[in-house]
């Protein structure tokens, strides 16, 4: 498929839990890009009355929609973008250390959505991070500083018990939280 593509950069986001046995197949689905691809033919080939010219052109739309959506940045492909206005009126924050802890997040929930985290995982890390986020904005924020500065306030799940005062306390969510900031950590120490 990448040969026919003509194109020079890759079509999938590469994922280790990939299988090529023979073809991708329904367990080789670990890049959203590949199961978005999956869903756009199988809806090709449910359109009735219609020429191959015409489900051709549909596929085709579907793929340059894919790789248009791969080339937002990071904060719009998560869909993170409205929180830097929100934290922005609800704190008082300056708007560029906001963006500097939104675009970290953005870039984990990119990561995270390459190595084909399933939706419900996605669902508890993108509640995680907002409430670290506000808990952070609203308790300890840099007036200034380097954005690995800002970023150390994340390098440790911050802020728990004020997590678990304020948002659940729930073991479960308890224990959810740290880890997925855990994760958010590990992940900042790479991205240094």
């Amino acid at each position: 498929m990448q040969d026919r593509s003509g194109r020079l950069e890759p079509l999938f986001t590469p994922s280790p839990r990939i299988k090529t046995k023979g073809g991708f197949g329904q367990k080789g689905t670990g890049c959203r890009e590949f199961r978005r691809l999956n869903n756009a033919a199988d809806e090709v080939l449910l359109l009735i009355d219609s020429s191959l010219d015409e489900a051709v052109d549909d596929l085709e739309s579907y793929i340059v929609d894919i790789r248009q959506e791969a080339l937002e940045p990071p904060m719009v492909r998560a869909g993170l973008s409205d929180w830097v206005n929100d934290w922005y009126e609800d704190y008082d924050v300056p708007k560029n250390i906001i963006n500097i802890v939104v675009d970290a997040m953005a870039r984990y929930i990119v990561y995270l959505q390459s190595e084909g985290k399933s939706p419900r995982t996605l669902s508890g890390v993108y509640s995680d991070l907002q409430a670290a986020g506000m808990l952070v904005m609203s308790n300890d924020y840099p007036e200034e500083g380097t954005a690995s500065e800002i970023l150390d306030l994340f390098s440790f799940p911050p802020w728990t018990i004020e997590f678990k005062r304020k948002f659940s306390d729930s073991p479960n969510a308890i224990s959810r939280y740290e880890r997925n900031l855990e994760g958010f950590s590990n992940f900042l120490k790479i991205l240094k």
